[in-house]
């Protein structure tokens, strides 16, 4: 009884993580728009090539997360369907908990290696600036 409880409560805790996993990683890439974008770049200083540069990273870095993070919403509802059934699968659990764990892994790669592309076009001191002015923009 008290491992049907234990392990209970670890995939109700689970499944609110995933929920909210999932929440987080929609936010972050859709709170800051193209128009924001542009303004913070020019906030910045960055000259007309430089702006077109990272708009044009930008995109395309969104163009190979908006995939995976459909596919992490997939996920979640499979998550989400198993761990409802009156006898969940662990194993199936656990295989659906890494496949989230390995999609969010492909994002954060994208994420980084983008801004190491944008970093590069802008050099370190206007990077750093739009990395402040970025961040402030995504909490709004």
């Amino acid at each position: 009884m008290k491992k049907f409880i234990f392990y209970g409560l670890l995939f109700f805790t689970l499944f609110f993580l995933l929920f909210f996993i999932v929440l987080n990683i929609e936010a972050q890439d859709s709170a800051v728009d193209g128009k924001t974008l542009y303004s913070i770049l020019k906030k910045i200083g960055a000259s007309d090539d430089q702006i077109k540069k990272v708009i044009q990273i930008y995109t395309e870095s969104l163009q190979k997360i908006r995939p995976l993070r459909i596919q992490l919403q997939r996920l979640s509802l499979d998550f989400e369907e198993e761990y409802l059934k009156t006898e969940p699968d662990q194993n199936k659990l656990m295989d659906i908990l890494t496949k989230i764990a390995n999609v969010e892994l492909e994002i954060k790669k994208i994420q980084v290696l983008a801004e190491l592309e944008i970093r590069k076009v802008l050099g370190y001191e206007l990077f750093m600036k739009f990395k402040t002015l970025w961040e402030q923009a995504k909490k709004k």
